[in-house]
């Protein structure tokens, strides 16, 4: 992932270390975000956000329990300008950890933008051809998976908890691409900063509920008989490469959101109920 104020660099499959650097846009008072690879080839606008902007102001997004909803608000405005996005073209979900996905267009613009209230009911994902209307998730731990196919003709927004995983939310989200025009093998995919195999750690029901096998997957470290460290970002990875993405396609962030420091992310297994949100969004221009 880069700045995309530079050159692009490869198309997803360089080498892990160089697909893996964050991006940074520098600046007093400017606002870092990650910007996949590929969005600057394909033409798409989005990426990720992060915690704080370089002169120090936290970049909370959520305002679900907002104790000041207008700070938050304009930290959105902020966020939304670095990443070339405009407030009125961004459409969010629900979120309740589900394999609902819903298609929206230029009727939806807005609906979440302002207020969790008009977020779109039941989804957990959300899909549109629609140029000017841009798709996003919030997170604090989980995966946001950001799908573009090559030709532009749609894009997604994945919010990918172990939950909405086991339940399917992305082959659901990829189904609902493909009925668009846009096959699997056509895709690229961007998996966001989420919490890595060096935090995560979780009771046996998740390996389970994920279908990992406990003794010979890499992605499952064993602590002790019920309790494991889990990378979930590479399940989500394997996840869209079983269902039919090419691996040189996924771009994976590397960035663990409970203990990275620069860039720093929100965390709900680090910060508890007290944890701000920050946005993957995607939108293919126009």
């Amino acid at each position: 992932m880069n700045d995309r104020r530079t050159e692009p660099g490869p198309l997803p499959g360089a080498p892990p270390e160089e697909s893996r650097r964050p991006a940074r846009i520098p600046g007093p008072g400017e606002v870092p975000v990650l910007d996949p690879r590929f969005f600057a080839r394909l033409g798409l606008r989005g990426g990720y956000s992060t915690a704080r902007s370089a002169s120090g102001r936290e970049l909370d997004l959520d305002l679900r329990g907002a104790s000041d909803p207008e700070r938050v608000l304009e930290s959105r405005r902020l966020v939304l300008a670095a990443l070339g996005i405009e407030p009125e073209s961004l459409v969010l979900p629900e979120q309740i950890h589900g394999a609902g996905v819903a298609r929206v267009g230029a009727s939806e613009r807005g609906r979440g933008a302002d207020s969790p209230e008009t977020a779109v009911p039941g989804a957990d994902a959300l899909v549109t051809a629609q140029p000017g209307v841009a798709v996003g998730c919030l997170s604090a731990d989980c995966a946001v998976v950001l799908l573009a196919d090559e030709d532009r003709r749609a894009v997604a927004a994945v919010h990918c908890g172990w939950r909405g995983v086991a339940a399917g939310v992305i082959e659901v989200a990829l189904g609902e691409l493909a009925s668009l025009g846009s096959a699997p093998e056509r895709l690229f995919a961007a998996v966001g900063p989420a919490i890595g195999k060096c935090c995560y750690e979780v009771g046996k029901e998740v390996i389970e509920a994920l279908r990992l096998p406990v003794e010979e997957s890499p992605l499952v470290a064993k602590m002790s008989p019920v309790r494991f460290r889990l990378d979930f970002e590479g399940a989500v990875a394997a996840r869209l490469e079983g269902a039919g993405v090419p691996q040189g396609r996924i771009e994976r962030a590397g960035l663990c959101t409970a203990c990275s420091r620069e860039p720093r992310f929100f965390s709900y297994r680090r910060d508890g109920e007290r944890a701000g949100r920050f946005l993957g969004v995607i939108s293919p221009g126009g």
